[in-house]
């Protein structure tokens, strides 16, 4: 075992980006074609005028407050997606409605309509359009009402989301940055004053207001006369897993046995508390009453959750049976307790909070996020959630990293059929698992036991029939194309143990039982119990994040996007049975995202595999490469085609752009390890890596840039792996080396007001894992060492004493 390492080749070029040359109409969506039949065009504006006049009516007789600037809001369905930069101003200065909100990936804007004169131009184009297509005339219109497709008036239907509690409310309030002060910022202060008159109890930043214990008839109330109001939800949070099956016996059994507990890393489970009457209470960190929003007792866990969770984090699956002996825990755990039931209302700020106080007051990095909106399974290719958004915002500010459980699918029964249960939207992730700078972890069917038990599941290495699936859907081709597709864009980023249903036979039927020998053995809260049988996500979170402790402990400097790459990185993907080829490549990737961790790959080196990385910079707008060289003894390998392996993983945070759903990431970066080409040569351009697409620079057919940049309406992603072999003619043919190179730019779809709150330098995490091959018998020379008499490496951290249980 040795230590991973830090790539430190010095950077050889640093230029202007240039983008490949384009092979595609990017406009294609949006391109004229002659002789269409634009009746059914013209039935759709005509039934979407005639409804939207009739819902402004009614929307403005149901206004009983004094608000002032009252506005309407306009909801438009395009025909493809819509190009902000190059449409918005028309927009404004024709039809006088200005954006404020872009969702089904920028085919859908909410507008202002903030200038009433030109928007009756608007109906206007619609009639005429009309007027042309049913009577054969040929008057003038505008042609831009031919990308609509429909549209309707925004009112306090469209509001309401998920809804199933008045105890906290989550009000998402609209933005523009020219009518900010104008019309949205004295509604907004209508708002606040009318809830303090009413004794409601709120809190608020400039994205949302949080109102606690209201009714029906407010909400109804404040809807009705409130334009601001995006959209309205519940913040109702339940612990994600079935009722527990007790095993009794009278004692713990087992006890914590590190001489040292400093300067191990802290975990914030957030979650239902930590009792402290287990052998956990040496690692408990007591922070005060501050840190339990319930006000029942940090470590009191009644609903005997957070205990378990706590000791997965802390101890991974090593106790699992039977929780005996003595064990060294991983990390110190400090208790973070929102709820004190199975289902309670969660105040997101407040959880924001406190999360930024653990970070601030005890230097905690990893948390455990168990508790979710399992009830509210993200539709196919809805937007990022709220919750999501703010969790993103608050990783992007700071060096954290939140372990995400997808939550279950909570509608599962003898009678669901498997793998089939994953295409039901009920089996899509719930908020905030659609986090993308933290880690949303789902589950395999493992419990880490032998036994003559059946999983539903079939093989301990298959996702668990409960784990979600991502709520992005490639295959929706009204949405999604070759060009705009984004195979990176995965998630849950990784599986982790979460057990599985046992299959049995009783009284000759067929049954599955949640809690039976297939479930994971859990660390109860009570004496009683000691140990519970279980199932769930909840558990597959903290035992990632246990990965993530283990990796500080052996590498305490490493930025935490560093930590998720490696994690990422060390997943490999399950082979799947032949009952999953009934599902294309995309949504098998949707349910298994990148696979499970190999805890080994994931913590350490060895002499025929080493894993470099790289933490660095790029400002928007550049490219940077650098030297990757390669041992000579290679040359002289047996094997010829696969002799060395590469798997790499790049991770970036982000600050989200929560108003626009294809902008949610606004930040394009890409990197490639390819020939050894220069940055630029000015006379011999095909022989160089800038400006060239992947068949021009990669190594081999199915390797090249991981992330392409040139399609404006594709979503980018935040996190790209590549794994590809590399043949022995290849290394020799580049004379023993190859380019990592780096290329950074901003959204195309980001307006000239937008670029500038973008345009920061942007650090990122490149994990590169190079592994060799030798034929069966061959004996190679020692790549670690090689690789570091060749290259400018460092040992990330000397791990000799510090190595970790696995």
């Amino acid at each position: 075992m040795r230590p991973h390492l830090y790539f430190n080749n010095p950077q050889e070029g640093l230029e202007t980006y240039r983008q490949r040359p384009g092979g595609f109409d990017d406009n294609a969506d949006n391109a004229e074609h002659s002789e269409v039949n634009y009746a059914p065009m013209a039935d759709a504006f005509a039934v979407s005028k005639a409804r939207f006049i009739e819902h402004r009516s009614i929307r403005h007789e149901r206004r009983t407050i004094e608000v002032p600037e009252h506005f309407d809001l306009i909801e438009i369905e395009f025909q493809g997606c819509y190009y902000q930069p190059d449409y918005e101003q028309a927009y404004a200065n024709d039809f006088g409605i200005s954006l404020v909100h872009l969702s089904k990936f920028n085919r859908r804007g909410l507008f202002i309509i903030n200038d009433t004169d030109k928007f009756s131009t608007f109906f206007n184009h619609l009639d005429t359009f009309i007027s042309n297509v049913r009577n054969n005339g040929h008057n003038d219109y505008d042609g831009k009402i031919k990308f609509i497709r429909f549209f309707n008036l925004y009112d306090s239907d469209n509001m309401i989301r998920d809804l199933n509690t008045f105890e906290t409310l989550h009000l998402s309030i609209i933005h523009h940055p020219l009518l900010q002060n104008e019309l949205i910022e004295p509604q907004v202060e209508t708002l606040k004053a009318y809830l303090t008159d009413k004794t409601i109890d709120y809190r608020s930043n400039k994205n949302y207001i949080e109102i606690n214990n209201t009714s029906t008839e407010t909400l109804n109330e404040i809807l009705d006369n409130f334009d601001v109001v995006y959209a309205t939800c519940s913040s109702y949070g339940s612990i994600i897993g079935p009722d527990a099956y007790n095993v009794a016996t009278r004692d713990f059994g087992f006890v914590i046995s590190n001489d040292n507990l400093n300067g191990l890393p802290i975990i914030g489970i957030i979650d239902s508390g930590i009792s402290n009457n287990t052998p956990l209470e040496p690692i408990l960190i007591n922070p005060g009453n501050e840190f339990d929003l319930t006000n029942s007792g940090l470590f009191f866990d009644h609903v005997d959750h957070g205990t378990g969770v706590a000791a997965f984090a802390a101890l991974g699956s090593r106790l699992i049976p039977n929780y005996r002996g003595e064990v060294s825990s991983n990390a110190l755990l400090l208790p973070i307790k929102i709820l004190n039931n199975r289902e309670a209302p969660i105040s997101q700020s407040k959880l924001i909070e406190l999360i930024r106080k653990a970070h601030s007051d005890y230097g905690v990095k990893i948390f455990t996020l168990t508790v979710g909106y399992a009830r509210f399974p993200i539709p196919d290719n809805d937007e990022f959630s709220s919750y999501a958004n703010a969790l993103d915002e608050l990783t992007y500010e700071l060096d954290i990293l939140i372990f995400i459980s997808t939550t279950n699918s909570d509608n599962i029964n003898d009678n669901s059929p498997y793998p089939q249960k994953f295409a039901d939207m009920d089996a899509n992730i719930a908020p905030p698992a659609d986090s993308l700078n933290n880690i949303t972890v789902g589950a395999c069917a493992e419990n880490y036991e032998q036994g003559n038990f059946i999983r539903r599941s079939t093989f301990p290495e298959f996702p668990a029939i409960y784990t979600r699936k991502s709520h992005i859907d490639f295959t929706d081709t009204d949405i999604f194309n070759n060009t705009n597709k984004n195979k990176h864009l995965i998630k849950p980023d990784i599986l982790m143990a979460g057990g599985d249903y046992e299959h049995l036979f009783a009284h000759g039927m067929e049954v599955f039982e949640p809690v039976g020998a297939a479930a994971l053995s859990a660390l109860s809260s009570n004496l009683q119990d000691r140990v519970i049988k279980n199932i769930g996500t909840s558990y597959s979170a903290p035992l990632a994040a246990n990965l993530a402790a283990k990796l500080l402990m052996l590498y305490p400097e490493l930025d935490m996007q560093t930590i998720k790459a490696l994690i990422i990185n060390a997943a490999k993907k399950p082979e799947l049975g032949e009952d999953f080829n009934t599902f294309p490549e995309s949504f098998r990737n949707r349910v298994i995202g990148q696979g499970i961790p190999d805890e080994y790959r994931l913590l350490y080196s060895d002499k025929n595999q080493a894993t470099l990385i790289i933490e660095d910079v790029i400002e928007p707008g550049h490219i940077k490469s650098y030297s990757l060289h390669i041992p000579e003894y290679l040359n002289e390998a047996e094997r010829e085609r696969t002799l060395l392996t590469f798997t790499s993983t790049l991770c970036f945070k982000f600050k989200p752009k929560n108003n626009n759903q294809l902008l949610y990431n606004p930040i394009h970066v890409g990197y490639a390890i390819c020939k050894n080409l220069p940055l630029h040569l000015e006379n011999r351009e095909s022989h160089q890596i800038n400006g060239k697409g992947s068949k021009n620079i990669r190594l081999n057919t199915s390797c090249g840039w991981s992330q392409d940049y040139y399609n404006k309406s594709k979503i980018v992603s935040n996190v790209q792996k590549l794994t590809f072999n590399v043949a022995k003619t290849c290394i020799i043919n580049e004379t023993n080396t190859f380019k990592v190179a780096i290329n950074c730019a901003l959204h195309k779809l980001l307006t000239e007001a937008d670029r500038e709150e973008y345009s920061n330098v942007l650090p990122f995490s490149l994990v590169i894992n190079i592994k060799q091959n030798p034929k069966k018998g061959e004996v190679l020379n020692d790549l670690y060492d090689e690789l570091e008499a060749i290259n400018t490496l460092e040992a990330v951290n000397e791990i000799g004493d510090l190595e970790v249980e696995i």
